[in-house]
């Protein structure tokens, strides 16, 4: 595994726990709770796709030969 899939695999994990965490949140009436525990979820998934887009960008071009 590489560690783009494993860090992958952390953030689906940590998604998971939060998206329950803003439900029990929202079920509980804390809106404000919930508002600040859905922002840190988007806000983690926008980094994680910064970096996969920057590191794609960076990342040297392979051309193959056709065959």
């Amino acid at each position: 595994m590489t560690l783009m899939e494993l860090l992958l695999l952390g953030i689906l994990g940590w998604s998971a726990l939060g998206v329950v965490g803003v439900a029990v949140s929202l079920r509980l009436g804390e809106r404000g709770r919930a508002r600040r525990n859905a922002l840190w979820l988007v806000g983690v998934w926008v980094v994680y796709g910064a970096v996969l887009g920057g590191s794609s960008l960076l990342e040297r071009q392979r051309h193959h030969a056709l065959p």
